[in-house]
């Protein structure tokens, strides 16, 4: 406990005092008592605790001091021994004054060691003061001021040393909760309010509280509610662990969905339906595993489903090629038409075609079959469009065709087994460039088709080396293709050259044919032979089929496979039918 000096001035009387001493017989020891009396008050707080008494005795030395000077021998000797008498009273008042102050602040330093923690951090110092406050209570109990005034010093500094002892742990305290915070940060930003927004809470409100108790050297209530945040924050660490597996599985699940729809884009679902509806299948038990919080399961699921649907994919992929080549036929389609005024008489559908064959090659180079179909067949039916709007040019490929296709036929040998039938198709030829001359182009191209049609036929007879004879009731067999299904438009297309003369078919089968747009693999329909209009007038474009050409054809007879018959979708009947084609000479 801290330490009073003697009143200042009294010093420079005592020395005085001294100095004289040799001039006559001063009161020395008197003083020198008054002296050790004052200092003795001051120590314990006469200052304080009873200031008039001691202030009397400072005076009645200094009085004592002047008659010294004076060389008043008895006066100087009854005012020192008067001196003496204040500052005993003033020792005598305050001193169990200052003990008792002592014991209070002896007791608030011990409370602020034991809420500094001192009991874990600093025991045997806590322990000591507490044992030195017992005594000196005990002391002042028994009016023993003096050593109950000692024993609270004592018991002081050990308080304080228990204290400061403890306060060197507030740094690991304040390392602990920066912790704890740091992870509050971390967990919130990786979206910790979703799955452990009251963990968070209850971490967050503990440590703002724990910090302010830290701040308030309040170490022991501080530590429980930096341990219950340390807990709170490890909870809220778990269900992030159990999030993380959970959005894991998740995104296993959308990758197994995402590798499956580019399956499906590249016609998987049809190239390879088997590995596709596996891949399928096990997608759907990972997310029932999943939603039913089996996440280990969902994810094995996912893995299999991905295999499988990269099986799917790999397989539809070898598709490609033939994608790529139909893609070359329409963009070599489009260059004709582009060269043959396809932009002026139809700008809107070539700009269509350029754009949906560019769609077309972009699909292909990402893999997305699915998509370049549907891209090739908008162009397609886009050049249908510009090619419909030009009978001109649709006549002239018609013609070309049938020229190329009839010079590929016209060899000496052919001649001596097929003359008639050669004769038929060229006559058909020559006609079909009249008209196409003359710009009646509808005649043409019926010629033409014709021509094609006698071509087919020859074609037919020599794959199975036998006479050729005219088309008549011809049979064609609806075919089972899931990559490309027929239709009556698509069948008009491969034996007449022409989908628009479709209703020709449907006339001549009503019998089979209930709905236009529904028909079934495996059903046989007769082909009518294409009749000539006779009444076109010069530079018609009209490409509708007259009530004539709706005509039925008459009863289907029995069909006849034939080698080459999936080439044309046509198989002959009996060599012995009456001619189908329509001759030139009718």
């Amino acid at each position: 406990m801290k330490k009073n000096n003697i009143f200042p001035a009294f010093l420079t009387v005592f020395s005085a005092l001294v100095l004289s001493s040799c001039q006559f017989d001063a009161p020395i020891r008197e003083l020198a008592d008054a002296k050790a009396a004052i200092t003795n008050a001051v120590r314990y707080g006469a200052e304080t605790y009873a200031p008039d008494e001691l202030e009397k005795a400072k005076n009645l030395i200094m009085e004592s001091h002047t008659s010294v000077k004076d060389e008043k021998k008895d006066e100087a000797v009854k005012l020192a021994v008067e001196a003496k008498v204040s500052a005993d009273a003033a020792y005598t008042k305050s001193l169990p004054l200052i003990t008792e102050a002592a014991i209070r602040n002896t007791e608030a330093l011990i409370s602020e060691a034991a809420d500094a923690n001192a009991e874990e951090y600093a025991a045997d110092p806590l322990k000591n003061a507490n044992d030195r406050l017992l005594e000196s209570k005990n002391h002042f109990a028994a009016s023993d001021f003096l050593q109950a005034y000692s024993k609270a010093d004592e018991a002081a500094e050990s308080a304080l040393l228990a204290k400061t002892g403890s306060l060197e742990k507030i740094t690991d305290l304040e390392i602990r909760l920066e912790t704890v915070n740091t992870e509050i940060k971390r967990i919130t930003d990786n979206n910790g309010e979703k799955y452990a927004s009251e963990d968070l809470k209850n971490a967050g409100s503990a440590s703002d509280e724990a910090g302010k108790l830290l701040e308030a050297e309040k170490l022991k209530a501080a530590l429980p509610l930096i341990m219950e945040a340390e807990a709170a924050i490890d909870k809220a660490g778990n269900k992030e662990k159990e999030y993380a597996a959970v959005m894991k599985t998740a995104d296993s699940i959308n990758n197994a969905k995402e590798i499956l729809k580019q399956a499906e884009n590249a016609l998987a679902d049809e190239y390879a339906p088997e590995e596709y509806l596996a891949a399928t299948e096990l997608l759907r038990k990972a997310e029932n595993e999943f939603d039913a919080g089996n996440s280990g399961q969902s994810e094995q699921y996912s893995a299999a489903s991905n295999q499988k649907a990269v099986e799917a994919w790999n397989i539809a992929l070898q598709g490609k090629p033939e994608f790529q080549k139909q893609i070359d036929d329409v963009k070599n389609r489009y260059k004709f038409l582009e060269e043959n005024d396809g932009n002026t008489l139809a700008p809107d559908e070539m700009k269509s075609a350029s754009v949906n064959i560019a769609a077309a090659d972009k699909y292909l180079s990402g893999n997305n079959l699915k998509d370049c179909r549907t891209a090739l067949r908008d162009a397609e039916n886009d050049l249908a469009t510009v090619e419909s709007k030009n009978i001109r040019l649709s006549s002239m490929q018609k013609i070309n065709s049938a020229k190329k296709e009839y010079s590929a036929l016209d060899t000496a040998d052919n001649r001596l087994k097929y003359k008639k039938d050669l004769d038929s198709a060229s006559s058909w030829i020559s006609k079909a460039e009249s008209s196409h001359s003359s710009e009646n182009y509808n005649d043409a191209e019926l010629a033409a088709n014709n021509a094609l049609l006698q071509i087919d036929q020859i074609k037919i007879s020599i794959s199975q080396n036998r006479p050729a004879e005219y088309m008549s009731g011809n049979i064609y067999t609806v075919k089972y293709n899931p990559k490309d299904r027929d239709c009556l438009w698509k069948i008009a297309a491969r034996v007449y050259k022409r989908a628009d003369l479709w209703p020709l078919i449907y006339a001549a089968n009503r019998d089979k044919i209930k709905d236009p747009d529904l028909i079934f693999p495996g059903q046989k329909f007769t082909i009518p032979p294409v009749p000539e209009k006779e009444d076109s007038g010069k530079n018609s474009t009209d490409n509708t089929v007259n009530k004539d050409m709706l005509a039925p054809s008459g009863k289907e007879d029995e069909m006849i496979s034939g080698e080459n018959s999936a080439d044309t979708g046509i198989v002959p009947e009996d060599k012995n039918a009456n001619s189908g084609i329509i001759d030139e000479n009718q």
